[in-house]
């Protein structure tokens, strides 16, 4: 409703920021609320409208939450295509480095591994906030175990290592959990569960809920797993 209200008198008074951010409030809440479809929806038309109105800032935001909307939906080139669309447009270079790091989760999760690589590496170098290049890290951890290449998962996973007393907890717990799939994707089912019980405990203090259900998901494959050993690297 605050949404809603937002839109119509932002446009009553000529302020089409203010209604179109409105319009994407509306977006995020049928998101939240499982309605993809209208997400994806919403986005597309705040983008293009905003297009039409030259306002390359708020055409930037409808791309991040297309992409996001996409991604859910299942339709990872579309959602490349949007974050890549708000790369280029948003003029912020910290949301551009945010939204770069989204380029190559996109990327990574099509498959296209040495795209992703080059990304994160782009944000890694970068003079972006600390947690933003920690988080490009961290998946360049999970990348380098998923192309089964030991020495750069280590020396990523050792980088990282010493800059934990720098993450939320939230990402504390991510960087365990990349740490358990790497060492199992490697063959070191004892550490891959001495990572994931030491994530869980972490989880369970900070209530990251969401955190905790999949660990133990992971924990419960991990002893499925048994002698079947480390999963096979997946194919470029």
């Amino acid at each position: 409703t605050c949404y809603e209200a937002a839109e119509r008198t932002g446009r009553e008074r000529g302020d089409l920021v203010a209604a179109l951010r409105g319009r994407l409030g509306c977006g995020a809440v049928a998101r939240g609320r499982g309605n993809l479809p209208a997400a994806r929806r919403i986005a597309e038309a705040v983008r293009a409208e905003a297009r039409d109105l030259g306002l390359p800032q708020v055409q930037a935001l409808a791309c991040a939450d297309l992409a996001a909307a996409c991604s859910e939906l299942g339709r990872p080139v579309e959602a490349l295509q949007a974050d890549y669309e708000m790369f280029r447009l948003h003029p912020d270079p910290d949301h551009r480095m945010r939204t770069l790091g989204n380029v190559g989760l996109d990327l990574l999760q099509l498959g296209w591994y040495d795209a992703a690589r080059t990304a994160f590496t782009i944000v890694l170098r970068s003079d972006t906030a600390v947690t933003v290049r920690l988080n490009a890290r961290l998946e360049l951890m999970a990348l380098e175990s998923a192309v089964g290449d030991p020495t750069a998962f280590e020396r990523h996973h050792r980088v990282a290592e010493t800059a934990r007393d720098q993450m939320p907890p939230s990402m504390q717990v991510d960087f365990l959990f990349k740490t358990a799939l790497g060492r199992r994707r490697l063959g070191q089912g004892a550490a891959a569960k001495a990572a994931l019980a030491e994530a869980h405990a972490l989880a369970v203090a900070h209530s990251l809920h969401a955190w905790s259900f999949r660990i133990e998901g992971a924990l419960r494959e991990l002893d499925a797993a048994g002698d079947r050993g480390a999963p096979e690297p997946p194919a470029t």
